[in-house]
C-alpha cells in the first residue's frame, strides 16, 4: 500500500474546504464593506456637504477596499477566526465613530436650528430631511453590522466545525505518520537487508570471478604448448643434465683443482661456485644470455612494474604493459626480454624447466589472489615476456615481487632469482621516505656483493627541500646497515626516462660473456701442462741427482782402489824398512839395529809419510762422496716420490677431463672441441 499517496490526498482535500470557506466569505466581506462604506459616505454627506476623503469621518481606503488578502500559507484554521474578529472589530470602531460624529452633529444642527429659526426658517426642512436621511443610513448600517455578526456567529460555527474536522484530519495524519515511520523503519531496515545481501552477493560474485579466473588461469597452465624451438630438446632432460654438470663441477672438478693445486686461494673456487650455478640457470633461460640482467627489487606498491612499463613503452600508451595494481600483483618473478615478433609474447617456465606460451588476457588477469586461490608455485617458476622493444636488445629486466616482512614466500621467491641480475635497483615510494628492517636485512644477506641504485619512486609530488631530505635519511640508513649504494636516481611520472635508461647504459655485466665451462678446461689443462712441465722438471732433476750420485760412487769406487794400491805399497815399504837388506844387527848383538842403507831407509820412510797423507785424503774424498750419494739418494728418492705424486695428479686431471668431457659433450656438442683442447670453431 502507497502511503504517502493516501496521506497526500487527505491533506490536499483539506486545504480545498479550507479554501472554499475562504471564497464564500470573502465574497460576502467584501460586499458587507462595500455596502458600509456606501452609507457611511451618504450619511456624512447628507450632514456635511463639505466633507472630503480626508475627513475623519470618511471611510479609510483599506476599510471601503477591504483587508489585504491573507497569503495562502497563512490561511490556517486560527488565522481565518482572528482575521474575521479582527474585522468585526474594526467595524464596531467605525460606527462609534460614525454614532459620534452624528450627535456632535444633530446637536449642532438643533443648536442652529434655534439659533436660526427666524431668518433661515426655509432651510430647517432641508436639515432634517438630511437627518432623517442619515438615520435611516444609521440604521441600514446596523443592520449590516447585525447581518454580519450573524454571518461571523455562522462562521464560528462553521470555523469549530472545520477545526474538529482538521483535528480529526490531524489525528489521522498522525495515525498515518507514525504508520509511515513505523513503514519507513521497516523500509530501511529491509533497505539494509537488501545491501547485505547485495554486498555478499557482489562479494561471492568476486569470488566467483577470481575462482573462474584461477581455474581458467590453471587450466591455460595446464594445457600450454611448448615454445616450438627447432632442435629443441626436452627441458626435463636438459634441467637434470645442467645440473649434473653444476653437480660433478662442485664436487669432482673443484675437489680434483684443490688437490692438484692446494696453494689456490678460498675465492677462487667461491667464484667457480657462483659462476657454475649462474652458467646452469642461464643454460635453462636463454632469454637472459649475453644480456645485462637488472632487477627491480623493492616493497609492494612502491611502483616497480609501473618503472619496467616505462621502459618497455617508451611511454607510449597503446604498448602492451604488465598488470599494475595496488595489490602485489607481481606475485611470481617476470622475466622481460627482446622479441624479434611484432606482438607481445607471454611463456613461463614450468616446474619441469620447461618454456611454455599463454595468453596475454590470462597473463594480464593474474593477480595475487589467483596466487591465494591456486598454488601457482607448483606450476610456475617464473613468467618471461618478450616485446619488440629495442631497449631490450642487450638487457633484460627482472620483476619482481615485493618485499613483505609477513610474507616469507615472497622473499624466497625474490632472492631466489636476484643473484642472476648485474645490478639492482631498489624502489623506494617516496611518500614513504624508508627503507624498514626487512629489507635492510635481505640487502645484507643476499646482496651485499651487488652493485646497488637507490629508486626514489613518485617524487613529483616532493619540493626540491624534501627530496634531499629523503635522500639524506636513506643515506644515513644505508650507512648504518654498512650497505653500500652505487648511486641514487630520482623518478616519477613526469620525470625523464633517460634518468634510468643513462645508468642502465653504464652497468657492465658480471659474466662476460664468458662460459665457466669452457673456462674450467682451459683451468683442467693449464693444470695438467703444469703437472707435465712439473713431472718434465723432477725426471730432469732426478737426471741430475743419479748423475751426482754415479759420480758419487765412482770416486767411492776409485777410492776403493786406490787404497788398496796404496796401503799394499806402504807395506810393501814397510817390508822393505824391515827387511835384513835393509836393516841389519850390531856388534854386539841383541835388538838393536843398524841401516844398512840409511837413504834408501829415509827415502822409503818419507814415502811412507806420503802414502799415509794420500790415505788420509782419500779417505776425505770418499767421505764427501759418500755423503754426497747418501744425501743425492735421499733427493732422488725425494723427487721420485714427487714424480710418481705428479705423474698420478696429471693422470688425475686427465681422467677428470675425459669424464668432464664427455658429460659435457653428451649435453651440448659445442663443447667437444674444447674438451679437445681446440677451442671454438
Amino acid at each position: 500500500m502507497d502511503y504517502d499517496l493516501i496521506i497526500g490526498g487527505i491533506i490536499s482535500a483539506a486545504i480545498i474546504i479550507l479554501v472554499v470557506f475562504y471564497i464564500i466569505w470573502r465574497r460576502k466581506t467584501s460586499l458587507a464593506k462595500k455596502t458600509t462604506a456606501k452609507g457611511t459616505a451618504s450619511v456624512a454627506e447628507a450632514t456635511d456637504p463639505n466633507l472630503t476623503e480626508e475627513s475623519p469621518l470618511a471611510v479609510p481606503e483599506g476599510e471601503r477596499e477591504g483587508a489585504k488578502e491573507p497569503s495562502i500559507s497563512e490561511e490556517s484554521n486560527e488565522g481565518k477566526d482572528a482575521l474575521l474578529r479582527a474585522e468585526l472589530a474594526e467595524k464596531d470602531k467605525a460606527i462609534g465613530r460614525l454614532q459620534r460624529e452624528l450627535a456632535e452633529k444633530s446637536q449642532a444642527l438643533e443648536s442652529s436650528m434655534v439659533a436660526q429659526a427666524v431668518t433661515e426658517d426655509g432651510n430647517t426642512d432641508a436639515l432634517r430631511t438630511q437627518l432623517v436621511e442619515r438615520e435611516e443610513a444609521l440604521k441600514k448600517i446596523r443592520k449590516e453590522k447585525e447581518d454580519i455578526e450573524d454571518e461571523l456567529d455562522d462562521k464560528d460555527g462553521e470555523l469549530k466545525s472545520a477545526k474538529r474536522k482538521a483535528e480529526s484530519l490531524k489525528n489521522e495524519c498522525e495515525e498515518l505518520r507514525v504508520e509511515l515511520r513505523d513503514t519507513q523503519d521497516g523500509y530501511a531496515a529491509q533497505t539494509r537487508e537488501l545491501d547485505e545481501f547485495r554486498r555478499k552477493t557482489e562479494s561471492m560474485a568476486d569470488d566467483l570471478k577470481t575462482k573462474t579466473q584461477s581455474i581458467n588461469f590453471t587450466n591455460e597452465i595446464l594445457n600450454a604448448r611448448s615454445v616450438d624451438e627447432s632442435g629443441k630438446r626436452d627441458a626435463q632432460d636438459i634441467s637434470k643434465k645442467v645440473w649434473e654438470i653444476a653437480a660433478f663441477v662442485e664436487d669432482r672438478v673443484c675437489e680434483d683443482l684443490r688437490n692438484s693445486a692446494p696453494a689456490t686461494e678460498k675465492e677462487f673456487f667461491d667464484d667457480v661456485h657462483e659462476a657454475i650455478i649462474r652458467w646452469a640457470v642461464f643454460e635453462q633461460k636463454t632469454w637472459l644470455k649475453g644480456k645485462k640482467v637488472l632487477a627491480f627489487v623493492g616493497e609492494f606498491s612502491a611502483g616497480k612494474t609501473s618503472i619496467v612499463n616505462r621502459i618497455l613503452t617508451q611511454d607510449k600508451e597503446d604498448d602492451f604493459r604488465l598488470p599494475v595494481n595496488s595489490a602485489p600483483t607481481t606475485a611470481i618473478a617476470t622475466y622481460i626480454c627482446h622479441s624479434v615478433r611484432k606482438d607481445a609474447e607471454v611463456q613461463f617456465t614450468d616446474m619441469d624447466g620447461e618454456l611454455k606460451i599463454i595468453s596475454r588476457e590470462i597473463f594480464k588477469n593474474f593477480s595475487k589472489l589467483t596466487l591465494e586461490n591456486v598454488n601457482v608455485a607448483k606450476l610456475v617458476r617464473h613468467f618471461v615476456v618478450k616485446y619488440a622493444n629495442e631497449n631490450l636488445k642487450k638487457i633484460s629486466i627482472l620483476d619482481t615481487p615485493g618485499f613483505s616482512s609477513n610474507d616469507r614466500e615472497d622473499e624466497r621467491r625474490t632472492v631466489e632469482v636476484i643473484r642472476e641480475a648485474d645490478a639492482l635497483f631498489w624502489v623506494v615510494d617516496a611518500h614513504t621516505g624508508t627503507i624498514n628492517d626487512s629489507s635492510l636485512r635481505i640487502m645484507r644477506e643476499h646482496m651485499d656483493d651487488m652493485p646497488l641504485y637507490v629508486v626514489i619512486n613518485k617524487v613529483d609530488g616532493k619540493s626540491p627541500k624534501e627530496r634531499v631530505e629523503i635522500r639524506k635519511k636513506i643515506e644515513e640508513t644505508m650507512r648504518k646497515g654498512n650497505i653500500p649504494i652505487k648511486g641514487f636516481i630520482e623518478f616519477s611520472k613526469s620525470e625523464p626516462l633517460e634518468n634510468i635508461m643513462s645508468v642502465v647504459a653504464g652497468i657492465e655485466p658480471r659474466n662476460e660473456d664468458s662460459d665457466i665451462i669452457e673456462s674450467l678446461f682451459g683451468i683442467i689443462d693449464e693444470q695438467i701442462k703444469s703437472h707435465a712441465d712439473r713431472a718434465k722438471e723432477i725426471r730432469n732433476a732426478v737426471r741430475g741427482y743419479q748423475k751426482t750420485i754415479s759420480d758419487a760412487e765412482s770416486t767411492i769406487d776409485e777410492c776403493s782402489r786406490q787404497e788398496d794400491k796404496t796401503i799394499k805399497a806402504l807395506i810393501r815399504k814397510e817390508e822393505v824398512m824391515s827387511s835384513d837388506d835393509m836393516v841389519a844387527t850390531t856388534f854386539w848383538g841383541g835388538e838393536k839395529k843398524k841401516i844398512k842403507d840409511p837413504d834408501r831407509f829415509w827415502e822409503l820412510f818419507n814415502g811412507l809419510f806420503d802414502d799415509i797423507g794420500e790415505l788420509r785424503e782419500m779417505y776425505l774424498k770418499y767421505a764427501d762422496a759418500s755423503t754426497t750419494r747418501m744425501d743425492y739418494l735421499h733427493e732422488k728418492d725425494t723427487a721420485d716420490a714427487q714424480l710418481a705424486d705428479t705423474k698420478r695428479q696429471q693422470k688425475t686431471l686427465e681422467k677428470l677431463k675425459t669424464d668432464f668431457a664427455r658429460m659435457v659433450t653428451d649435453y651440448d656438442k659445442k663443447y667437444a672441441n674444447f674438451a679437445q683442447g681446440k677451442g671454438s670453431n
